[in-house]
């Protein structure tokens, strides 16, 4: 914690897709937090990915690198701000997520399972088939680290203004936080606040959008999910059991969801997040979004996979079961809305008081 805090107060990123990776090119406002001078800027970025350029005021900046440890010679007098200008391309070195977890607990199988089945392991996707990626990756350079192994419970959040353009070569749904534009062929998002954190989602999938109490909703899933869907053939339950997350997660926080859009995703089964004892949610929950494991085959509770099982002729037995899945996911305890407020929407930090943060 002796390290000199900056804050990224405004990023924009502009993101190729590749065969087997992708280019990307980020410009980024950083601000001296602190209320002295600091000699150096400190970024992280995930060790797989290379740094082709990085310059301030089209001038070359000298940097030393250790991992995921980006290290700029460049003083900032207290409160002073600067734009730094990264180009960098590559791909995702996994081993850089869940640091904090014991290696027997990150290989065990057991973690990502339903019954005798193993799904594997991914902590991100990328390549131009998928992609997924969460800010426990590092795909983009930032301040601050989503881990600290020194004193996890003293972990900090950087609130940022982020815009997102990504060149859409293909034609996939392109998913991330803010509001959604599409200019030719390519997808533009920019953040309506600040946000502690930046996620990207482009696969196949089949999309359903609904606004419920001035939220809007939209489910994204993939086409063999269909038949899950084909339950919800009238919309009006599903409004009613949207209706009701809404109650339970605004009565429990005692406020308004704090975001005008809420996407639930399916992602792969193999995608594994760890929970952490010291904070809510997990990579599963993001600001504006939440993943669901394909066919929320290793939650807690009868997966969707398993409504094919239920007798064929017994249409409300099926019903049963998809209303319990959508009324238990909003706040399962890894994937629960709450998390969005006490995560996503407010931070306090102190220098002389670091228990705050």
């Amino acid at each position: 914690h002796d390290r000199p805090y900056v804050r990224v107060v405004s990023h924009d990123i502009r993101y190729v897709p590749c065969e087997k990776g992708y280019s990307a090119w980020s410009k980024m406002k950083v601000r001296n937090e602190t209320s002295g001078e600091i000699k150096q800027v400190l970024l992280f970025l995930n060790p797989a990915l290379q740094i082709t350029c990085l310059t301030c005021s089209e001038q070359p900046v000298a940097y030393t690198r250790d991992r995921q440890v980006v290290v700029l010679n460049y003083p900032l007098c207290a409160g002073e701000e600067v734009i730094f200008e990264m180009m960098y391309e590559g791909t995702i070195d996994e081993h850089i997520c869940f640091l904090d977890i014991d290696e027997d607990s990150y290989n065990d199988t057991r973690n990502n399972c339903f019954l005798p089945h193993r799904f594997g392991r991914k902590s991100a996707f990328c390549g131009e088939q998928y992609t997924l990626l969460t800010p426990e990756c590092l795909w983009y350079p930032v301040a601050v680290p989503p881990l600290d192994l020194i004193a996890p419970l003293m972990y900090m959040l950087d609130f940022t203004d982020y815009t997102l353009l990504v060149e859409h070569k293909m034609e996939k749904t392109v998913l991330s936080q803010g509001k959604k534009e599409i200019r030719g062929k390519d997808v533009f998002f920019r953040s309506e606040q600040p946000l502690p954190g930046l996620s990207l989602c482009i696969g196949d999938y089949r999309s359903l959008e609904m606004e419920v109490d001035g939220i809007s909703f939209s489910l994204h899933y993939l086409p063999r999910s269909q038949f899950m869907i084909d339950i919800y053939a009238g919309m009006k339950t599903m409004r009613e059991v949207l209706e009701n997350a809404v109650w339970g997660m605004e009565n429990n926080m005692r406020g308004r969801y704090p975001f005008k859009r809420y996407a639930l995703i399916e992602v792969p089964s193999s995608f594994i997040t760890f929970g952490r004892w010291w904070k809510e949610g997990s990579s599963l929950t993001q600001p504006e979004m939440g993943f669901i494991p394909e066919r929320a085959v290793t939650m807690s509770w009868k997966p969707p996979a398993a409504w094919r099982c239920e007798t064929q002729r017994d249409n409300v037995a099926m019903f049963e079961s998809a209303r319990e899945f959508f009324m238990n996911y909003p706040i399962h305890e890894r994937t629960h809305m709450y998390a969005q407020t006490r995560l996503f929407t407010g931070f306090m930090i102190s220098e002389r008081y670091p228990g705050l943060h």
